[in-house]
């Protein structure tokens, strides 16, 4: 077994396997063009050149060129050519491999007279804050993670991406707190549920498995209300009360007809009421007085429906007194906002939840008792059974939550088509939450620490575009050159200075490179677009090109050239000794 150990990196070095790793690669590569050209996504040819079996292959080939490069046999002076090519090509691999795990690139859309900071990351970015852990507030530092779909942290330089034993699903903030991606959705569907709020702050909850032709599990907490046959509007509320009164008030909100008047500050003030028993009736509640003048089963449409034909448009004329003096109106259940407004900006609406269709309400009296109402007077228990619309449905309760609070959870995306979430834990007492591009955070147990996912990075200067200019050839619409004046302003500078932007001239600055991508020069809308990128393996790779150009050149300088006039010398020379060496030969054989 050692014997077998110890000739492993001869059988690496096999120049035999150097041409049969050329040859798989050559093949892989041009299978990989293929699919480019026959499939317009660009994740298709992304995806096989970043797959595991490409990697290694390219991996192979490094370990071979390496140890073949380590043979004496290399070593020599008339074989110095090959061994620079050799090791270009191991520096093109090399740089390739820091490209493929330290480059950032992007898209930089900006505007005329606009100035931008940051720019669009192709992948997630993890947005870092850190507050004070005493007040919460004061914004301290922000740092901004690059993540793989995968769920692996982009390494931090290039000794940390060539540490194969590190692990990159956990990032250590300077001031010691972890950062730990327990898991990662590269497509996921999102969905808001809730869980129990540690701090015991949260409105109530309850989960419900609601089930019919398809089972379903429904997170509400107090005042939710979800729709389950959107074809019928049949619905299921829950809500929270402390006793018997709350609890008839719950229910008529619910079903029943209401006048809800919204005041300017988004205060709710609802008078329960029953229509048409509460016509001439006048309500007064929290400094505000109505009084129900008509009803209209149908408004304006022209004659009375008939008894059996649900209502099309009804609506209330109303006369309300508030602090902002008094108003004649109108309100209409189906167009909340069909001119129902107070003198201060109040809003005064129509409620009349029987027209979205038939629903059913949970209600939580105290101590977590919970109850089934599916009209004004009918009151089952769990499980209750159920008929909304035209369907049948077994309503259990599952869970209930004194406290609670809105978690996300991820599944995968059956289409492919979701953005990446990561299930993160910050610090050892945080707990793991879920989060998405735009949606949910994760924190630290104290709240010193937020984590948000994003697609900003920052450039760490600031660029102005002044003009997108288009030159086109004389008398003609074909366009001659895209370019961008810009301003830069670096912290770092003593002073801003003008810069050109143009599609084979990019602008170098702070690392990052950016390139003219695309232009809109239509008035008013003028705007370019930058390509950024920032290749910490560029510098390798093209020092990979440069040894390989010198050593090619050796080699055809040697071959080509130096030899055949060596060879030539020495040819002339053994002419020149020639007819001496016959007169000597012929002198010798007479003696």
């Amino acid at each position: 077994m050692i014997k077998k150990l110890l000739r492993l990196p001869l059988l690496l070095a096999d120049r035999r396997l150097t041409v049969a790793l050329m040859g798989f690669g050559a093949a892989a590569m041009a299978l990989i063009t293929w699919f480019e050209a026959t499939d317009p996504s660009r994740e298709v040819p992304y995806r096989l050149y970043s797959s595991w079996w490409f990697t290694s292959l390219l991996a192979l080939v490094w370990i071979n060129l390496f140890l073949n490069a380590l043979r004496p046999f290399w070593w020599r002076r008339r074989r110095f050519p090959a061994l620079a090519m050799h090791f270009g090509f191991l520096l093109i691999l090399t740089g390739g491999f820091f490209t493929w795990k330290l480059a950032l690139r992007g898209d930089l859309p900006i505007s005329e007279g606009e100035t931008r900071s940051d720019f669009e990351n192709e992948t997630p970015v993890f947005h870092v804050t850190r507050t004070s852990p005493r007040t919460g507030e004061g914004k301290v530092k922000e740092t901004f993670l690059p993540v793989e779909k995968s769920g692996n942290f982009q390494p931090a330089g290039y000794l940390a991406a060539l540490n194969v034993f590190s692990s990159f699903r956990r990032y250590v903030l300077d001031d010691g707190t972890g950062i730990e991606i327990v898991r990662a959705v590269e497509s996921a569907v999102m969905s808001r549920e809730v869980a129990p709020d540690p701090g015991g702050r949260g409105p109530p909850a309850v989960v419900l498995l609601v089930d019919s032709d398809r089972s379903r599990r429904i997170s509400l907490r107090d005042g939710d209300r979800v729709l389950l046959e959107p074809a019928h509007g049949s619905w299921i509320e829950f809500a929270s009360v402390s006793g018997p009164e709350e609890e008839k008030d719950a229910v008529r909100r619910a079903f029943g007809e209401s006048v809800e008047i919204v005041t300017a500050a988004g205060r709710s003030i609802v008078f329960p009421i029953r229509i048409p028993e509460d016509v001439g009736k006048e309500f007064t509640r929290e400094g505000y007085t109505i009084r129900i003048l008509k009803y209209y089963p149908d408004f304006k449409l022209g004659q009375e429906p008939s008894p059996d034909d649900p209502p099309r448009n009804p609506a209330l004329r109303l006369y309300v007194k508030g602090p902002a003096g008094e108003k004649t109106l109108y309100s209409f259940a189906l167009f909340a906002f069909h001119g129902n407004r107070l003198q201060d900006g109040s809003e005064v609406r129509y409620r009349r939840p029987e027209t979205t269709g038939p629903g059913a309400l949970a209600v939580s009296t105290g101590g977590g008792k919970i109850s089934v109402y599916l009209s004004r007077d009918e009151k089952r228990s769990f499980p209750a059974e159920i008929k909304l619309g035209s369907k049948q449905y077994t309503v259990k309760l599952e869970k209930f939550y004194p406290a609670s609070r809105y978690v996300l959870r991820a599944r995968p995306d059956p289409a492919g088509k979701g953005p990446p979430a990561f299930l993160v834990r910050v610090g050892s007492g945080g707990t793991e939450q879920w989060i998405s591009e735009g949606r949910g955070e994760a924190k630290s147990a104290d709240g010193a620490v937020t984590v948000e996912v994003t697609k900003k990075f920052p450039l760490g200067f600031s660029l102005r575009l002044n003009d997108a200019v288009a030159e086109f050839w004389p008398a003609s619409s074909i366009p001659k050159a895209y370019y961008s004046l810009v301003t830069i302003t670096d912290p770092g500078a003593p002073r801003s200075y003008d810069a050109r932007i143009e599609t084979n001239a990019p602008l170098f600055h702070r690392r990052f490179r950016l390139y003219q991508s695309g232009m809109d020069r239509s008035f008013p809308y003028r705007w370019s677009v930058f390509q950024v990128t920032r290749d910490p393996g560029l510098p390798m790779v093209t020092a990979g090109f440069v040894i390989m150009a010198l050593g090619l050149f050796w080699f055809y300088l040697g071959r080509f050239v130096i030899r055949p006039l060596s060879r030539k010398k020495a040819l002339g020379r053994l002419r020149s000794h020639a007819p001496e060496r016959r007169r000597t030969e012929s002198a010798e054989a007479e003696k």
